[in-house]
């Protein structure tokens, strides 16, 4: 995992993030495939926003679950400051 440090940021030196719209999942040969549709405006919120679509190995799908679970076991404790990364 990277450090919060390289991530996109905008302009101003603002964090390039966005809400989670949703997600598709699906199998494919060997692999998993993640949809993830995220918004980066307000019009884009209301009009679908854009996707990022990858590939996964099956390591690779369960790191990353692994990970979401241990974010969302950490805000469910309120174990990090506010603006912590992982």
């Amino acid at each position: 995992m990277t450090g919060i440090r390289d991530w996109d940021l905008r302009p101003d030196g603002n964090l390039l993030i966005g809400p989670a719209i949703g997600w598709d999942t699906a199998i494919a040969p060997m692999t998993a495939l993640l949809r993830l549709r995220y918004a980066l405006s307000e019009e884009e919120y209301e009009t679908g926003g854009r996707s990022a679509q990858v590939v996964l190995t099956a390591v690779q799908a369960r790191q990353l679950s692994e990970d979401l679970r241990r974010m969302a076991d950490a805000l469910d404790d309120d174990n990090l400051p506010h603006g912590t990364a992982q």
